[in-house]
């Protein structure tokens, strides 16, 4: 520090100040520095030189403790001396050092070579009179070599004093970047010392912290099969060096001048009519109606306000004690990171620091998709019980510590839930067994063709442990002709009422559901009896579980069905969906269940236990109708 007799005071950032505070947002950093120093009585002009090159000009705020006045702050770029530095890059010194560290080995090798050529000359082969030239070839020759010997190793000294030069100029990089200035008029009251505080903002970077993730599954626990370990990735480049800085991390991401956007007019207009020729003006034909498009673009023009508000959400205050967390109100959520930390200006380098460690809840689920692969993948259904809000990052998935995948975190608020895959289960084997069809005909006017289809699959738990959830995918399929019809049979689901899809979404009564083509028959047929019949044979072959409860839910329900019906004591069907997030509470998705014909078991499988699983569907197509059948494979009449 400089005071001279015009009460100017020269003081340098990173040496005169410290940082009382760090704050990093998703694409921005603010820092407060304090600086205390004397002034005199009366005005002092105060240079804060060594500010970061980065700084937000309108983000800068400073604050006086003491009997002090701030008159005046001006912001403004240091003046700098020119290069004096060689013009030659590291990449070029680094090329032209190898290849003289190429050229010095050469000429090692050849010395070493003419050194075991003369050593192996025989004096019985050698004339005398040739002996002396031989030997000033030798010399000449070694001379030579130790000349370039010497000229390279020069070189190589040279090249290696500019490297280090280069080296230098790098690590005067972060000085260039803290090329700003700011000029403070202070006006004192007394003599003592007095505190300035600067908080300014950095900005320009891509990101200046992430959310990282641990995720590590203990497959033997009975509850709390997660730990997760909740991390922050940050990296900084402003030029200044965070040496022992409280540090605090925000969800927040600022915007400035957000408007509401706003909505145009959306006209309708008629399109004007064009007489085509050889046609009669007299022809009248019906308007067609223009709906404008660019009603829809005034949203272009502005900023929406909540944009942010997608990618954060609000925590409440921790009971973890390492960590705080601060929440506003219910938008942006603050992290402390517990105690002081170091965080170098380097471009690429990056610091993990630990926000929290917590164990959450997890549903474990077992699915396969045998039709397509005879493989089961499972997955852990973690559900956040913490207080946290998990934000968007990667995270390494451990499963009973070896490493498994590494996967994307969404946003998760408490108490939602989120999928982790966790790979192949090689314990856990699937056959999926030839599908078996048989045809019949019926109608006396207008005949028809019943092609009734089963396919059965085998499921063996070779775990010492049940399996709690497996749920096994597969489809039947959806009649796009109205002329065909599908019936699902087994299990028997029901497609839902379109007007009342948000009361049931299917039924186990007598009637299966119709996928495509028409509606299924709602009172029992003959058919339907002998339907049941093979269906019961079919069970017999490949067990079900509870054979006579399935039977009898087919056959004598009437009420509506649950979205899950019971199949046996451990068996559940339902349509694909029915358990996803909203499936069953929305109405939209209630009323789609189902019509792309896929469905799903949810299994519980005990340990070392084979299941049978059986799916049954009926079509019915004219008989004059020609019909393929795609996606039906190793068919077995």
């Amino acid at each position: 520090m400089m005071t001279d007799s015009s009460h100017t005071i020269q003081l340098e950032s990173t040496t005169s100040s410290t940082i009382r505070n760090v704050t990093l947002y998703p694409s921005r950093a603010e820092i407060t520095r304090v600086f205390k120093f004397g002034v005199n009585v009366g005005q002092n002009g105060v240079h804060i030189n060594g500010l970061p090159n980065a700084i937000d000009r309108q983000s800068l705020r400073v604050d006086g403790v003491g009997e002090i006045t701030i008159r005046d702050v001006i912001i403004s770029n240091i003046p700098t001396a020119s290069n004096t530095f060689d013009n030659s890059t590291p990449q070029t010194l680094l090329l032209e050092k190898e290849r003289t560290q190429k050229a010095l080995e050469r000429c090692k090798q050849s010395q070493s070579s003419l050194e075991n050529l003369f050593g192996t000359m025989n004096i019985q082969h050698v004339d005398v009179g040739n002996l002396s030239n031989i030997v000033r070839s030798y010399d000449a020759t070694a001379e030579e070599l130790d000349e370039k010997m010497i000229e390279l190793d020069g070189k190589m000294k040279e090249i290696e004093k500019k490297i280090r030069e280069e080296n230098q100029k790098a690590g005067m990089t972060a000085q260039r970047q803290l090329g700003m200035r700011v000029s403070v008029v202070v006006f004192a009251d007394t003599g003592d010392d007095i505190e300035l505080v600067l908080t300014y903002a950095c900005a320009g970077y891509q990101q200046t912290w992430k959310a990282g993730y641990d995720i590590r599954v203990d497959m033997a626990a009975s509850e709390k099969q997660v730990f997760l370990v909740y991390k922050a990735i940050v990296k900084q480049d402003t030029g200044e060096s965070w040496d022992n800085v409280p540090l605090t991390l925000d969800t927040a991401t600022p915007t400035y001048g957000a408007s509401l956007p706003s909505l145009g007019t959306w006209s309708i207009a008629e399109r004007a009519r064009q007489q085509t020729e050889g046609t009669s003006s007299d022809t009248k034909l019906p308007p067609s109606i223009i709906i404008d498009p660019r009603a829809h673009d005034d949203s272009r023009l502005a900023k929406p306000v909540g944009e942010s508000w997608q990618t954060i959400a609000a925590v409440k205050r921790s009971k973890v004690s390492s960590t705080t967390v601060t929440s506003k109100g219910n938008v942006n959520a603050t992290f402390r990171v517990p105690g002081v930390v170091n965080i170098p200006s380097k471009d690429n380098d990056e610091r993990t620091f630990t926000i929290v460690e917590v164990k959450l809840d997890a549903a474990i689920i077992w699915t396969t998709v045998p039709k397509k692969e005879p493989r089961v993948m499972f997955k852990a259904r973690i559900t956040n019980t913490s207080e946290y809000t998990l934000l968007n990052g990667q995270g390494s998935v451990y499963v009973d510590g070896s490493f498994i995948s590494r996967i994307d975190v969404p946003l998760v608020s408490p108490m939602e839930s989120f999928d982790c895959p966790l790979g192949y289960d090689p314990t856990v084997r699937v056959t999926y067994h030839e599908i078996r069809k048989k045809e019949s005909t019926s109608g006396f006017y207008s005949k028809t063709k019943e092609h009734l289809f089963t396919q059965s699959m085998t499921i063996h738990n070779t775990k010492n442990v049940p399996i709690p959830v497996l749920k096994v995918v597969d489809q039947i399929p959806v009649s796009e002709v109205s002329g065909i019809e599908v019936r699902l049979i087994n299990p028997p689901l029901k497609l839902s009422d379109p007007t009342n899809a948000s009361k049931s979404l299917g039924t186990a009564d007598s009637s299966s559901g119709t996928v495509g083509g028409g509606a299924g028959s709602t009172e029992p047929s003959q058919r339907d009896d002998e339907t049941n019949k093979s269906l019961t044979k079919s069970l017999n072959r490949f067990s079900v579980g509870n054979t006579a409860n399935l039977s009898r839910s087919y056959t004598t329900s009437t009420r509506p069905s649950a979205p899950k019906i019971k199949v046996s004591e451990d068996i559940f069907a339902q349509w694909d969906g029915a358990d996803e997030p909203e499936g069953v509470n929305s109405e939209t998705t209630a009323r789609t269940l189902g019509s792309d014909g896929k469905l799903n078991w949810v299994c519980r499988v005990p340990a070392q236990t084979k299941m049978d699983l059986v799916l049954q569907y009926e079509i019915r197509v004219p008989a004059k109708m020609d019909v393929s059948f795609e996606g039906v494979k190793n068919e077995r009449p």
